[in-house]
């Protein structure tokens, strides 16, 4: 550890010292505060992913006014949700750049200040009959190159504060709608009152989406893991407790990767909406639920956690058709299509699209043929 007491006692030593002092922040607090943000915003999108996946169903179960009215309102928390994660997802990576900077800038000025120290040592021991008077010149140039030095690392390491500091504000100003303007549900069309009976209706089984795609006969594992899947920005993740648990399906069929870009290239520019399963719109892991099926790969509807606990892991280089995971636990997935590229939907206000194959670490690849 420097001797900041050497250093401030050196000739022009105070100003270096004073610098020295200026980077004394606790870069692992800031790195601490990012990783409970970072379990946040992950845990939430796994709950928000059962939210979606059991309104999905409800909303085919039941039909009328009220029904109507309740799973509008109850999307609401799924755009809370998702602009949540987003800011803290946002926020977790200035702060980790805030926490770089202060260490970077601590690293390399205790450094000067030790290599200072070292030089001045030995000066004085190349220079034995000379008094302090006659090395102070000599000892003072040296100290004003080093508080050059050191104040570039400090105003470097404190714009790049200012920077993720202005970050942090404006992801948390953009994270809209909040919980908090949500109205209260007892105010809702779909709450009963005097006078006013519930517009529920079950919908007639001939009615209802009938499709091919796999699924358990009681529809107990569509969704209900909440671990990983798609939230905002792909968001989903692996909540405490039960929610927490990706369920692995049997992975049934013959069909081929080139059969699972297919399915999937059909379905370039439907949008996302969260918890969305198809055929009209869709979020990440219902885009691999319904590009699997389709392509013949008879898998039950799961989250991103769930499939890649479902998948084979693979040793070589991806092949098209594999599936991509981001994140440990994963919170979001798409379809790899080769060179780098893979189909996926993103987050809401976009579409199902052709992307590079970036974002969260691990990225991990599972094959389903």
């Amino acid at each position: 550890m420097t001797d900041l007491d050497a250093v401030a006692a050196l000739p022009g030593g105070d100003e270096l010292a004073g610098l020295l002092r200026r980077t004394d922040g606790d870069p692992g607090a800031v790195e601490a505060i990012a990783r409970r943000w970072r379990a946040a915003a992950t845990g939430s999108a796994g709950h928000l992913e059962t939210l979606g996946r059991a309104l999905t169903r409800m909303d085919a179960a039941w039909e009328g006014a009220s029904a109507d009215a309740f799973v509008l309102y109850m999307r609401r928390y799924g755009r809370a949700g998702e602009a949540l994660h987003d800011a803290l997802t946002g926020c977790t990576g200035s702060l980790d750049t805030a926490a770089g900077a202060v260490r970077t800038a601590r690293t390399n000025v205790g450094r000067l200040c030790d290599d200072l120290l070292t030089w001045v040592a030995d000066y004085r021991r190349r220079n034995p009959e000379a008094t302090d008077e006659q090395l102070a010149p000599g000892i003072r140039e040296q100290v004003g190159l080093a508080v050059h030095r050191a104040r570039e690392q400090v105003e470097t390491a404190e714009s790049a504060l200012s920077t993720a500091r202005t970050a942090i504000g404006g992801h948390l100003k953009q994270a809209v709608p909040t919980f908090a303007s949500i109205p209260a549900a007892d105010r809702q069309t779909f709450v009963p009152t005097d006078g006013r009976a519930t517009g529920w209706r079950p919908t007639p089984p001939h009615e209802q989406r009938t499709t091919t795609l796999a699924g358990t006969s009681d529809g107990s594992s569509n969704g209900s893991s909440g671990s990983g899947g798609s939230g905002g920005g792909g968001s989903g993740g692996s909540g405490g407790g039960a929610a927490g648990r990706a369920i692995p399906f049997e992975v049934v069929g013959n069909g081929t990767g080139a059969d699972i870009v297919a399915a999937a290239r059909s379905h370039l520019g439907r949008p996302y909406v969260w918890g969305a399963d198809g055929p009209d719109a869709f979020d990440c892991s219902g885009l691999v639920h319904v590009s699997l099926n389709e392509a013949g790969i008879k898998i039950g509807d799961n989250t991103a956690a769930g499939y890649q606990a479902s998948g084979r892991p693979i040793s070589g280089p991806p092949q098209p058709g594999d599936i991509v995971f981001f994140g440990d636990p994963p919170d979001h997935c798409g379809i790899y299509i080769g060179d780098g590229k893979m189909i996926a939907a993103p987050h809401a206000g976009e579409v199902v699209r052709v992307q590079n194959v970036a974002g969260k670490e691990p990225i991990t690849f599972r094959r389903f043929t």
